[in-house]
């Protein structure tokens, strides 16, 4: 009797497909980068920036920077224009750098039309976390936006809330992050997975770091770059200056009454040579040790770009716009670092609103953060925005 032999089915080994969490490096999407310096620093910190969405208002402010520094790919379109569906499944992270002015100190007393116009950006890079709908989305801002933004801060709340989001606000300062700038800013993070950030005073690349100098800085540019020429009528407020006397309290106190000498603006000031200078917002900077306006180069160093950075804009004022209408590549190297982090370990939020001020301590050395909890998930509180509105003592709102 023949025996019957049966052939097996050979078995078919189906190819893993690799999600988009399992990639080497995590992707994100930018909106409202400009020149390119929030999405360096993301990708230093590890992330693949895969392209940046800007307004079409702003004609294409800074884009050429981004192209030739990043090569990225940048679309300057109306934010319905954007497609931002397309990014649906296909990046971990969103990230945006919206105007600020509208909380800024420096625009204190303006209002109307050009106050909207700059609050509604926010809702451009908004509306990206239900379209895209990522692990997590960043909207970066001046700390006033936690007392000026009541509006901005409780539509991102709320919005988060029912996409099933916790919201972190993460307050810290630039010369913790390896600037030799104080520079306050606040990330606003609506995350899915638990997040986990670095002491208060603490490097979060080194933990033996120390504050650097603007001596230390200014020591590595040989090339000043391309100089402001000082006005001829603040020549003299200039030469007597110092870091704590500024030109215009110098005006005020001495040369009112003279029509030869100008009144310059509050922005003008000396920066220190062995501290840390002021938040840099344009080229008012003077040197520390010259009479003169700190070169683009200079500026640049301080503010943390590479000494190779390619601006695309070919005037002086051009150039200082896109260096200082941004956001720092310190402060997304130092993101990208605590995202990544937390997507690794994946855990569950342990709050559901909360401000994170990793620099409350006055010592440079404090040991820990201050952590504010708005909203866990076991409390009786439900933060509305009404009380964000209305401002929540110590917190935020205002």
């Amino acid at each position: 009797m023949t025996k019957k032999v049966v052939a097996k089915k050979r078995r078919v080994v189906k190819p893993r497909v690799t999600s988009p969490s399992h990639l080497d490096k995590p992707r994100a999407v930018g909106c409202h980068i400009y020149a390119g310096a929030f999405s360096r620093g993301m990708m230093d910190g590890g992330i693949d920036v895969i392209e940046h969405l800007e307004p079409k208002v702003y004609r294409g402010f800074g884009a050429e920077s981004s192209r030739r520094n990043l090569g990225v790919e940048v679309l300057v379109a109306t934010p319905d224009e954007w497609r931002a569906e397309r990014f649906k499944g296909a990046c971990q992270f969103v990230f945006g750098n919206p105007p600020c002015a509208a909380y800024s100190n420096a625009s204190h007393g303006r209002g109307g039309p050009w106050m909207d116009e700059r609050r509604g950006h926010a809702f451009d890079v908004l509306r990206l976390l239900r379209e895209v709908k990522p692990r997590a989305w960043v909207l970066e801002s001046v700390p006033g936006i936690l007392t000026k933004g009541g509006g901005v801060m409780g539509a991102i709340i709320e919005e988060a809330r029912e996409l099933g989001y916790a919201v972190t606000m993460w307050k810290h300062d630039h010369r913790f992050l390896g600037l030799a700038q104080k520079r306050a800013r606040v990330y606003v993070i609506c995350h899915d997975f638990d997040l986990q950030f670095p002491l208060a005073g603490r490097s979060v690349f080194d933990p033996d770091f120390r504050i650097k100098t603007v001596a230390e800085v200014l020591a590595d540019v040989p090339d000043p770059g391309d100089v402001q020429k000082v006005n001829p009528k603040m020549r003299k407020l200039v030469k007597m200056s110092t870091s704590t006397r500024s030109p215009r309290r110098i005006w005020f106190e001495k040369f009112q009454d003279d029509p030869k000498i100008a009144r310059p603006s509050f922005l003008t000031h000396r920066i220190p040579l062995n501290s840390p200078c002021g938040t840099i917002v344009n080229c008012s900077c003077i040197h520390p040790t010259e009479d003169r306006m700190l070169g683009h180069l200079e500026g640049a160093a301080l503010c943390g770009y590479p000494p190779d950075w390619d601006w695309g804009s070919g005037s002086l004022g051009g150039k200082w716009a896109e260096m200082c209408k941004a956001s720092l590549p310190s402060g997304g190297r130092a993101l990208a670092q605590v995202l990544i982090e937390g997507l690794r370990r994946d855990e569950p939020p342990r709050w559901v609103v909360a401000v994170v001020d990793q620099h409350a301590g006055r010592r440079v050395d404090e040991s820990r953060n201050s952590v504010h909890v708005l909203e866990s998930p076991t409390s009786s509180v439900r933060l509305t925005v009404d009380m964000v509105r209305g401002g929540v003592p110590g917190r935020i709102g205002g």
